[in-house]
């Protein structure tokens, strides 16, 4: 019965030190990892949004906000790289550059004014150098300037520039090409595939035209309906491998060799569109109702939409004081990443979701 008693006494003593033991070699564990992330945070003059915001949920895959300014983004790039940055044009010549993950504000650069000459002088390839993020690792894909908008490559080794309307000058390592663009009264959009150089124009009447690099595929009519009260557009993937454009109400997606593989008719006005760079994705804008809508790449079958409203509001908060948008405003910047990444911007609001946060739709099924 003593011996019995005296373990009992033992362990009722010994259990408790054990316990105050290990939690304080976890608390001891989790210090030296979060000096770690701290560091690795500073040494780049940067500090985590956790020292910010207490309980901030730090992680992958987070959905953010943040609000910028009360005047409308002009464009949202997806830049990749280690870590993938959301390029925010605040202004035409400024440009905010966010961690794509945490919504960590990277810094800022101001694009100067391009200089006079011609597009191949040694003064314009010390200006297209600098057409990068803060670290100079990646290429911006579109730059307006007051001497036209330039397209880049991911490699920086080939630039298309939009002169005006209806001229296209193409430079790859230091030779320029003027693009064909016989009949063209003017383009109303264009995109440039930033792997390959293959060039995607719609022009005033609806025609598709098709580049690659500097030498023309064809013109394609593709049944596109150009009404001037609604904008039409078009995006690559990388690579080429798919085109799809949009007027505004109705949505194609066309091989390289102009061929239509897919059309779908839309019951409400495009406001923009995007695509993921590997092509799987296409998410658009509503014009009127916000509403973001999500398609599968190849067939175009809705997959998924929410109002872009709900989303902003969802998504955590990176300032401890800001106001939602208003309800009645429309999207003005959209673009989409790999693994169903969205950003989308409203007047003032800039916002990283993801798919998974949005309504799923529900699918025809095979019958058995």
């Amino acid at each position: 019965m003593h011996n019995y008693n005296a373990g009992s006494h033992q362990r009722k003593i010994f259990h408790p030190l054990c316990y105050s033991f290990v939690s304080i070699l976890v608390s001891f564990i989790q210090g030296i990892a979060n000096n770690w992330q701290i560091k690795q945070q500073t040494d780049t003059g940067n500090a985590i949004i956790s020292q910010i915001i207490p309980n901030y949920p730090c992680g992958c895959g987070m959905t953010w906000r943040i609000h910028l300014t009360n005047r409308a983004i002009r464009e949202l790039h997806i830049l990749q790289g280690k870590p993938q940055q959301l390029a925010v044009w605040t202004q035409r010549n400024r440009i905010e550059f966010y961690d794509m993950e945490s919504g960590v504000l990277l810094g800022h650069r101001t694009i100067e004014p391009p200089p006079n000459g011609e597009f191949n002088s040694e003064a314009w390839q010390i200006y297209l150098a600098t057409l990068t993020d803060l670290r100079e690792r990646a290429y911006l894909p579109v730059v307006p300037t007051s001497r036209g908008t330039i397209h880049t490559t991911d490699d920086g080794k080939l630039h298309l520039f939009r002169v005006d309307d209806s001229s296209l000058v193409m430079m790859t390592g230091g030779k320029l090409a003027n693009l064909p663009v016989a009949g063209v009264e003017r383009f109303i959009a264009l995109d440039l595939d930033r792997a390959l150089g293959m060039v995607a124009a719609l022009d005033n009447t609806g025609k598709l035209h098709i580049y690659q690099q500097d030498i023309r595929i064809g013109d394609f009519d593709v049944g596109l309906e150009i009404d001037p009260l609604v904008s039409g557009s078009i995006v690559i993937s990388n690579g080429g491998g798919m085109i799809y454009a949009t007027d505004g109400r109705q949505i194609i997606v066309i091989d390289t060799g102009g061929v239509v593989l897919q059309r779908v008719r839309t019951h409400y006005n495009i406001r923009q569109i995007a695509c993921s760079p590997g092509g799987g994705m296409v998410v658009t804008s509503d014009n009127e109702s916000g509403v973001i809508r999500v398609y599968r790449g190849d067939t175009l079958i809705p997959t998924h939409q929410r109002f872009a409203v709900d989303l902003i509001a969802e998504a955590q908060q990176l300032q401890l004081l800001a106001d939602l948008p208003p309800t009645s405003v429309s999207i003005s910047a959209l673009t989409a990443g790999n693994r169903g990444k969205i950003g989308f911007a409203m007047p003032g609001v800039v916002c990283m979701t993801d798919v998974s946060q949005m309504t799923e739709l529900p699918r025809p099924q095979a019958l058995l």
